[in-house]
């Protein structure tokens, strides 16, 4: 309700001014005021319009009539100045302005006060007769009893007449308004209620609407808590006002800016808390906003190793505050079809990996988006392999007794064995894997294995690092056996003499030269075993030899991938060692001193011997002396006989079982002086 001007009862006056809202006064719910008469208004006056401004016209006083609204007892009218929003007064004092005389009135004209309750009943707190010169009165009224809500003026005669100055009027007016109703209305609006925003700073716009006191302060409540600053803060009391004292004389004020939410995401309920100027508060209905800056959580579960069928993957993701909206997925820049939320808060999707149509080592990347635009990124690396190993170029050689074969893997080869009969032997890599694809070999040792592989079959296992297995049979070739034979010359060769070797070898498979390789071994002595090689050309051979100990000869053919190894045994051949010894006789002693070829040979251990004059056998001497030991080819030692000028001396080898010479002796000679 927005009045302005001055109150006033009769004659020209009425001019506008505004009734404003107040500040709280000390004791909430009452405030005072002291407005000029230029602030004072009276509102229309009971009488129909017409009627009201006839009154103020000198001509037409007389027309009055008791059948007028209001009239009472005379009564040319009344105005009031009335409290909006139940508020009452509890105490008033003014001035009143009385007009001139009556002129050509019969009886007396007063002016009075009026007071009227809630009730509707009306008193007068004042009242005096109508003098010339314009006089003023003061008045005072105490209404906490009666707790009027309206104050007027009347302007009263007891018979007709015209009066062209007639009039009464409120030059000032004070006192205090009791105002314990709260504002009837309070709202709060906002472009975004509710939805949901990533920005804490919301722009509200709100309205409070109070006709009594006015509005006050507003405030702003999230999930029913009171924010200490106000949103809007009351300008001090204009106490020239009697309504709308901190409001500019409205009755309704709205404003609109931004608040700012609590920081954590979260749905809040947003109110307008609007007081009048005296404390009295309406609480506005609550508008719903969500703030969610945070993005989903996303989690996700996947073999670190290499995986085939089924290679399981779980997606697991969460909003707790506005939830999902959209998932998408790729793999190596394809996209994938996945099911997408629908606003849960929690949400799982397992996947098979195996069902993507991909090998090798690739990355799933995961985006999952919530309600509120916020979104999160997640890359899974996985490691998928669902095909088994695949088995090339498998073979299988007698000759170097190894089974090879090439492995083209994704995931690479986790483990691979061969299988003869009922033993297994591992397979490891022979060299670097080239484009893709590793070479693995394995030879059969002779220990617990058929000493001829030719014709068996190996069974091949291959594994790869997730678990594919594949398995392939392969063949060790059937080679051929070849003929062979061959003979030597001389059996019985003397030191640095020679012999010869010669033979044949004969074999579909065999064609051109063929390596041989002649051995000379004595058991007994493997130290000094000696090979020479010789090529049979067209199947022939022949070599000429020198052996350097006894023992036997052998001619072997080591074979090829065709044609199976074989070895001939020729047989014993003897060497004879050259022995030279010279001896002398001194001071009761013979001495000797030789050497024995071969040097390099096995040790060997002389025998001296004299021959006997009366048998011509050969006697051993001295055998209680130190044996003659060669030490790198020589020899020598002396003996304590008695001599006999007629004896011959000689040294002699005597082999043993095994030996590595044969049996040899140096010349017979008598001792020199």
């Amino acid at each position: 309700m927005l009045i302005t001007g001055r109150l006033r009862l009769g004659g020209a006056l009425g001019t506008a001014v505004a009734i404003a809202a107040m500040a709280p006064p000390a004791v909430a719910g009452t405030y005072s005021f002291s407005a000029p008469a230029t602030a004072v208004t009276l509102g229309a006056f009971e009488q129909n319009t017409a009627g009201v401004y006839r009154l103020a016209a000198p001509a037409f006083i007389g027309t009055q009539t008791t059948g007028s609204p209001g009239f009472a007892n005379g009564s040319y009218g009344r105005a009031w100045l009335s409290l909006p929003g139940g508020a009452a007064f509890t105490q008033l004092a003014g001035t009143v302005k009385l007009g001139s005389v009556a002129v050509n009135t019969s009886g007396a004209l007063t002016g009075s006060v009026l007071i009227r309750s809630g009730a509707g009943l009306v008193s007068s707190v004042w009242s005096h007769a109508i003098t010339p010169n314009y006089p003023s009165y003061a008045w005072t009224y105490n209404g906490a009893a009666t707790r009027p809500g309206s104050v007027g003026l009347q302007l009263a005669a007891t018979a007709a007449g015209i009066c062209g100055t007639c009039g009464t009027e409120i030059a000032a007016l004070s006192g205090t308004v009791d105002d314990g109703q709260a504002p009837s209305a309070a709202s709060i609006s906002s472009p975004i209620a509710g939805q949901t925003t990533r920005d804490r700073a919301v722009q509200v716009a709100w309205s409070v609407t109070d006709v009594a006191a006015g509005p006050g302060n507003v405030f702003l409540a999230i999930n029913g808590q009171r924010q200490p600053t106000p949103i809007r803060t009351a300008p001090p009391a204009d106490t020239a006002r009697i309504t709308g004292q901190r409001s500019g004389g409205l009755a309704t004020l709205s404003g609109s800016g931004p608040v700012t939410l609590p920081d954590q995401d979260g749905t809040y309920t947003l109110q307008a808390i609007g007081a009048d100027a005296v404390g009295n508060e309406r609480t506005s209905s609550g508008i719903r906003v969500t703030l969610d800056r945070q993005a989903p959580a996303i989690e996700a579960s996947a073999p670190t190793v290499w995986c085939s069928t089924p290679c399981s993957v779980t997606l697991h993701a969460s909003d707790a505050v506005t939830g999902l909206k959209s998932i998408t997925a790729t793999v190596a820049g394809s996209p994938l079809t996945i099911d997408q939320p629908a606003g849960e808060l929690d949400r799982t999707w397992p996947l098979d990996a195996a069902t993507l149509g991909l090998e090798g080592e690739v990355v799933l990347h995961v985006t999952v988006t919530d309600v509120a635009g916020n979104a999160r990124t997640v890359d899974v690396p996985l490691k998928i392999d669902t095909q088994a190993p695949a088995i090339t170029a498998p073979s299988a050689d007698p000759l170097t007794r190894t089974v090879t074969l090439d492995v083209a893997e994704t995931s690479g080869v986790a483990a691979a064995t061969v299988r003869v009969g009922r033993q297994v032997v591992d397979l490891t890599p022979a060299g670097p894997v080239r484009s893709g694809i590793q070479t693995l070999a394995a030879e059969i040792p002779a220990d617990g294995f058929p000493a001829a592989l030719d014709g068996i079959e190996a069974a091949v296992a291959v594994a790869d690092q997730a678990g594919n297995r594949a398995t392939a049979t392969v063949g060790f070739r059937q080679r051929q056996v070849p003929t062979f034979r061959a003979a030597i010359s001389t059996r019985r060769v003397s030191y640095g003499g020679r012999t010869q070797v010669t033979g044949t070898i004969r074999a579909a498979a065999l064609s051109g030269d063929v390596p041989l390789v002649v051995t000379l071994q004595n058991p007994n002595w493997p130290t000094y075993r000696r090979t020479w090689h010789v090529t049979a050309h067209a199947g022939s051979f022949a070599i000429s030899l020198r052996p350097h100990m006894t023992g036997t000869l052998r001619v072997a053919y080591e074979g090829s991938s065709d044609v199976r190894s074989s070895t001939v045994t020729i047989g014993r051949v003897s060497v004879v060692p050259k022995i030279t010894a010279r001896f002398r006789v001194s001071r009761g002693f013979i001495t000797v001193r030789g050497t024995f070829s071969p040097r390099t040979g096995p040790p060997v251990v002389l025998l001296w011997q004299a021959r006997s004059p009366r048998s011509g056998g050969w006697l051993n001497v001295c055998r209680d002396q130190d044996a003659l030991r060669v030490r790198r080819g020589r020899f020598a030692g002396r003996c304590g006989v008695r001599l006999n000028p007629e004896l011959k001396f000689r040294v002699v080898y005597r082999p043993g079982a095994g030996g590595a010479y044969a049996a040899g002796a140096s010349g017979a000679v008598r001792p020199s002086r």
